[in-house]
């Protein structure tokens, strides 16, 4: 008897859902359809010439450089030097630019100082894709900045010497199982 109950409810239940459009959307043409979007919005799974703006405090040779560089790189594109942080914000609010690079004013006596500098990314996280050009993009021109300021450092030595100083552990970036870096 309580089979019998069980069996009753269950098959109403089933006629409920299927008389229930939002219901077939969700369990039907989501599961369908949602795969289908993400491939096509990540399908390359890597941008390149990410649109930023550079607000660059220091206003020196060395932070004019780390700009230089960061443009040079095939992951971003600065599109426009703003004067001050407020004109970048609405460049990126009015979504020109999906990335801000921001050099604080103290960034070449900080490292003339000896000490390490910072360089302020701020990013549009409507897309992971943005962020993860724009960090990978400033950090390959730090890193590689950096190997120039401790050769500058290490004058006198021999060209193996300062082969060892600055880069003690070779490193060399291989995606074996991603060749694209993708997500």
């Amino acid at each position: 008897m309580w089979l019998k109950h069980l069996l009753t409810v269950c098959g109403e239940e089933l006629k409920k859902t299927v008389s229930d459009t939002g219901v077939l959307v969700f369990f039907l043409v989501v599961p369908l359809l949602y795969p289908l979007l993400y491939a096509y919005l990540y399908g390359q799974e890597v941008v390149h010439e990410v649109p930023v703006v550079a607000v660059d405090d220091c206003r020196c040779a060395l932070s004019r450089e780390f700009l230089r560089k960061s443009d040079a790189t095939p992951d971003l594109k600065i599109i426009s030097y703003c004067s001050d942080m407020e004109e970048a914000r609405d460049l990126m609010h009015r979504h020109k630019a999906y990335g801000l690079i921001q050099i604080p004013s103290e960034f070449q006596k900080t490292i003339e100082d000896g000490h390490q500098a910072t360089v302020n990314l701020y990013c549009d996280m409507s897309g992971l894709l943005y962020y993860k050009a724009l960090l990978s993009g400033c950090t390959m021109v730090s890193l590689d900045m950096n190997k120039d300021i401790q050769i500058q450092r290490l004058a006198g030595l021999s060209d193996r010497e300062l082969e060892v100083q600055t880069m003690p552990i070779e490193n060399e970036y291989v995606t074996m199982f991603n060749p694209a870096n993708g997500f």
